[in-house]
């Protein structure tokens, strides 16, 4: 939630979507599974691309140089937030819950260059989070740092190409799944290192096609997790009026870890380092209703399969869905999501013994915001999040009400 400054202009709105909308929702408190998290940091909803309108004739001044102020090369804004809340489960424990009051702070700050004549542009972002609990033994804070850096490059035939960097730091509690075997809640430390190239062409008046490749070194406080990663995505998708667009995409993925071992179908070590690989699919929707966007509406969904090289202990097929609703109105808006997510293994079984190992989890928010003029504004927000399974390891419902605000500088 504290990245509402990277809408304080258009451009940005274009630039960075995938970092506006995945912490708040996902990282605010550490209820998500790791894997959901990493999917979601990296690729989210919408590519983090620089849409960067193309150089010409019209954007140059009509009269001398000299005559017109001097433009600034770089634009920026900072903002801060601090919020007040409580959890009801911060570890996400399936049997004993601990609640909490909790002090959250976090910053964001973005430093972006226009582009040149020559077509190329870059920005720099930086996000921190530290939350303080007040009554858990076990766990006294959990924080996330990122910073990242993205160059791009755009010709006179409108083809988008770029590179982007990221560091992330995540201190964060995650279900019994973090890890697909250790059947517990924990706190996962990590820092994470990605390298991503990526090209966008136009396709038609309105349309865009793309591609981008991700590479990534993943380093935990627990080296036994520590794996690389590489990722190939390949999008298209259309833009329509008042910023509306669809997008479909197809994606694979390759994770391979330095210590953690194959193992059979009744989950016994066996000898060999495990390595991942998946294929996927999704679709995103983005509609506003109006030039001013008073309604806004968000769906996506996905499916990905993903299979080990041992004996398909860790296989298993995902599904995911989530849908967003907001409404504007003056100096306030009120936001509703809703999102599912599914799990269906194929080698792990569930407490009977016999049934494959399944897992549904169901995320809901609220959120009402209130703008004090252009630099002050407040929120008030319920999240829940609930998750069943034929395993009672696995279950556990969460609550989260939090109160803040923000200042833009």
């Amino acid at each position: 939630m504290g990245m509402l400054g990277l809408y304080c202009a258009g451009i940005w709105k274009r630039t960075i979507p995938l970092l506006a909308w995945v912490i708040p929702v996902c990282l605010a408190n550490g209820q998500t599974t790791e894997e959901e998290f990493l999917d979601q940091l990296i690729f989210g909803d919408d590519a983090p691309l620089m849409e960067m309108p193309k150089p010409s004739s019209e954007n140059t001044p009509s009269v001398s140089p000299p005559a017109l102020p001097k433009p600034s090369k770089w634009d920026k804004d900072f903002s801060f937030r601090l919020d007040l809340g409580y959890a009801d489960n911060v570890l996400l424990s399936p049997f004993a819950k601990d609640s909490s009051v909790f002090l959250r702070t976090s910053f964001d700050t973005f430093l972006y260059r226009p582009y040149s004549d020559k077509g190329f542009q870059t920005y720099l972002y930086a996000f921190g989070e530290l939350n303080a609990y007040q009554d858990v033994e076990s766990m006294d804070f959990s924080s996330l740092f990122m910073v990242q850096n993205e160059l791009a490059w755009m010709g006179q035939d409108a083809l988008e190409s770029g590179l982007q960097l990221k560091y992330t730091f995540y201190d964060q509690v995650y279900d019994a799944s973090y890890n697909e075997f250790d059947q517990a809640s924990a706190t996962v430390q990590a820092n994470q290192f990605e390298l991503r190239p990526f090209l966008r062409a136009p396709a038609g008046e309105n349309g865009f096609v793309g591609a981008e490749f991700a590479g990534l070194r993943v380093l935990y406080e627990d080296s036994a997790e520590d794996h690389y990663e590489t990722h190939i995505r390949i999008f298209l998708g259309r833009h329509f009026s008042h910023g509306s667009k669809i997008e479909l995409e197809l994606s694979g993925k390759r994770r391979e870890y330095d210590e953690r071992t194959q193992r059979d179908r009744q989950g016994i070590p066996l000898g060999g380092s495990l390595k991942r690989r998946s294929m996927g699919g999704g679709i995103q929707w983005t509609q506003h209703f109006s030039e001013h966007k008073l309604w806004s509406f968000h769906a996506n969904a996905e499916f990905s399969g993903v299979l080990d090289n041992g004996l398909g202990y860790y296989d298993y097929n995902l599904s995911r869905g989530r849908i967003s609703l907001a409404r504007q109105a003056g100096s306030w808006k009120a936001t509703v999501k809703l999102g599912w997510s599914r799990y269906d293994y194929k080698a792990q079984l569930g407490d009977d013994g016999s049934s494959k190992l399944n897992r549904a989890t169901w995320e809901t928010s609220l959120l009402l915001e209130r703008s004090f003029g252009s630099d002050w504004s407040g929120f008030l927000e319920w999240q829940r999040e609930q998750n069943k399974s034929n395993d009672r390891s696995y279950e556990y419902n969460a609550n989260v009400v939090t109160i803040g605000g923000e200042r833009s500088l």
